[in-house]
C-alpha cells in the first residue's frame, strides 16, 4: 500500500475567497503567502511555501486534498500501487506543480468524488514564517497542516480508500445510536489527519484543524472570532475525548468550520482503538444548531 506521510495542504473554492485577506491575518494569525496563479489566498502557518488555499469560485466546495509522501522513492511506490489497484490517476505535468509549488505530483479521485494529490518535496524555506500578530506558531512539522473533517455519501468506500490503498489507521469513532457516526484516521503520531461522516449523496467539507503551539493562542483566537461581524462561533471552548484537543469552532464565510485547537493527542500503533458514544466530550463544545447546518457540501456523483 502507499505510505502517506502527512496532510500537507488542502485547497478550497469559494465566492468569498477575497474576505481571507483580512480574516486570516487578524483572527487566526495566518500569514498571506504567494497568491495562487488564479488568485487564490494562500496561506502560511509554518515554514512551508503555504497550507491552506481558498479559490475563487461561484460556490463553496472543496477542490483538493494535498497528502505529502517523504521521498521520491515513495513517489513511484504510489504510482505502482494505485496501478495494480486499478484506480485512474495522473502525474501532473510541469506547470501544475509549479502551480502548487511541489517537486512531483499525481492525482486521483476518492470514491466520494474528492481529487486527492500526492506530491513529494513542497516548496519551504526556514524561518520564513512570521506571524501578522503576536502567536506562538502551529504544530505541524512531520505531523502536517492538521486535519480535515469531510462528508461522505459512503462512509465504507471511502474507508476501504483510505485503509487499503493509502495506509491511513483508525483512531476512534464515534457512535451514535447502534453504528459509527464519524471515524478518524491517522497517518503519523497525530491523532487523525482526516474525519469523514456519513450523509447520503452528498459529499464536500465540514471542518479543518490548525493546532496552536500555546493554549493562550486559542483564548486570543476565540475572543477575535467572536468579535468579528463575519464570522459566527459554531461550537464553544472545549476538549474532545478522542484527540483530547481543546478546541473552538468557527463558522467562516467560506461555508466551512474552522478549528482551532491546542494539546491534541499523539498516538502510536500499540494504541487500541476507541468506540466513544456521542457526546464525545470532557467538557464544553456546546454546538449552536448552525454547526450542523453543512453548507460547503454538494451533491456527490
Amino acid at each position: 500500500m502507499i505510505r502517506v506521510a502527512s496532510l500537507g495542504y488542502v485547497g478550497v473554492e469559494s465566492p468569498k475567497h477575497s474576505v481571507w485577506n483580512e480574516i486570516g491575518p487578524e483572527v487566526f494569525a495566518f500569514q498571506l503567502g504567494q497568491p495562487g496563479s488564479d488568485g487564490a489566498v494562500r496561506f502560511k502557518i509554518d515554514d512551508n511555501a503555504y497550507r491552506i488555499s481558498i479559490h475563487p469560485g461561484e460556490r463553496n466546495r472543496m477542490s483538493y486534498q494535498g497528502w505529502e509522501l517523504a521521498s521520491y522513492e515513495e513517489f513511484g511506490n504510489a504510482q505502482e500501487e494505485l496501478s495494480r489497484q486499478n484506480i485512474p490517476y495522473k502525474v501532473a505535468d510541469a506547470g501544475e506543480c509549479a502551480d502548487r509549488l511541489v517537486g512531483e505530483m499525481l492525482y486521483f479521485q476518492s470514491p466520494a468524488g474528492f481529487r486527492y494529490e500526492l506530491f513529494v518535496l513542497p516548496s519551504r524555506r526556514d524561518d520564513s514564517f512570521l506571524p501578522p500578530r503576536p502567536h506562538s506558531g502551529f504544530q505541524t512539522g512531520d505531523q502536517g497542516l492538521g486535519h480535515v473533517n469531510v462528508v461522505v455519501p459512503d462512509g465504507e468506500a471511502e474507508h476501504r480508500m483510505l485503509v487499503d490503498v493509502l495506509g491511513a489507521k483508525v483512531s476512534d469513532a464515534v457512535i451514535v445510536g447502534g453504528g459509527d457516526a464519524m471515524r478518524f484516521y491517522r497517518v503519523n503520531p497525530r491523532h487523525h489527519s482526516t474525519a469523514h461522516m456519513v450523509v447520503p449523496g452528498m459529499r464536500g467539507l465540514q471542518h479543518i484543524m490548525v493546532e496552536a503551539k500555546e493554549i493562550n493562542d486559542v483564548g486570543r483566537a476565540y475572543t477575535l472570532a467572536k468579535r468579528h461581524p463575519e464570522l459566527k462561533i459554531t461550537a464553544d471552548l472545549g476538549r474532545h475525548m478522542g484527540d483530547m484537543m481543546l478546541s473552538f469552532y468557527v463558522r467562516t464565510p467560506s461555508g466551512w468550520d474552522l478549528e482551532y485547537g491546542y494539546g491534541g493527542q499523539r498516538i502510536t500503533d500499540e494504541r487500541t482503538p476507541g468506540m466513544l458514544q456521542a457526546p464525545a466530550e470532557y467538557w464544553g463544545h456546546e454546538y449552536d444548531p448552525m454547526f450542523f447546518d453543512f453548507q460547503a457540501l454538494e451533491p456527490a456523483d
